[in-house]
């Protein structure tokens, strides 16, 4: 089952939401802070044919995630039939992550996927897993437009 929502283990609600871009940037505001610009959020993306190779970035915007135990996350671009196409994981430092937590209690992932290939047009999606339970799924489309 999928959830926007998953309890952590203390029974504190995690909230996800997943945006897709052309791509992200970070740009400083004061000394030793910098504010993320999403260039272009979109729930479709053109391509001139298929199969090709595209770029670009996800935000997964996390309010309340558990740093316990040592969490790993998986985040997945997925064909209509569930095949993974391209994948990015890691186990999270989670102390590093911890002291750096902000007083809201929210913590973004930003990630670029570059050249990932698609064979045809069509309904993909992003997951965002952590410790192996899907936690969100966004919807995105391959849409072929031969005049870009």
């Amino acid at each position: 089952m999928i959830y926007n929502e998953l309890r952590n283990k203390r029974g504190h609600v995690m909230e996800t939401q997943i945006v897709l871009s052309d791509h992200i940037e970070s740009m400083p505001v004061s000394p030793g802070v910098s504010a993320n610009k999403l260039i272009n959020p979109t729930l479709a993306f053109a391509v001139p044919a298929t199969p090709n190779n595209l770029s670009f970035s996800v935000t997964v915007l996390t309010r309340g995630m558990s740093f316990e135990g040592k969490p790993f996350v998986s985040f997945k671009v997925l064909d209509s039939e569930n095949n993974i196409i391209n994948q990015i994981e890691a186990p999270l430092p989670a102390e590093q992550v911890k002291a750096n937590i902000n007083p809201l209690g929210t913590f973004n992932f930003n990630l670029d996927f570059r050249n990932v290939l698609f064979r045809h047009a069509g309904d993909y999606f992003i997951s965002f897993e952590l410790n192996g339970n899907e936690v969100n799924r966004q919807k995105f489309e391959i849409i072929v437009n031969s005049e870009i």
